[in-house]
């Protein structure tokens, strides 16, 4: 008489997960920034541990951490457009 196959188990893969510090854009600090999301104010925050650099803006119930990192850099490269450019026509 044989033995019964035993089942197989199964493996579960790990999911990748979305990082909650970031890298500084002023002091450039790795991991010195970090994401606070206060869903019920609607508010996301972003402080920097080492310079204080901080910047906050509106977030809805399906942002993330790296949503609000994406929005200070497309924001502090607009202002720093802004600044460079002066203001005026391109460049024909």
């Amino acid at each position: 008489m044989g033995r019964r196959k035993t089942a197989m188990k199964k493996l579960k893969k790990k999911r990748p997960t979305v990082a909650q510090t970031f890298k500084c854009l002023f002091c450039n600090h790795e991991d010195a920034v970090e994401c606070e999301l206060n869903h019920r104010e609607k508010i996301g925050k972003l402080k920097c541990r080492i310079c204080g650099a901080d910047w906050e803006t509106r977030i809805h119930y399906l942002s993330e951490a790296v949503d609000v990192f994406s929005e200070w850099i497309d924001s502090t490269e607009a202002e720093n457009e802004g600044i460079e450019g002066g203001g005026g026509g391109g460049g024909g």
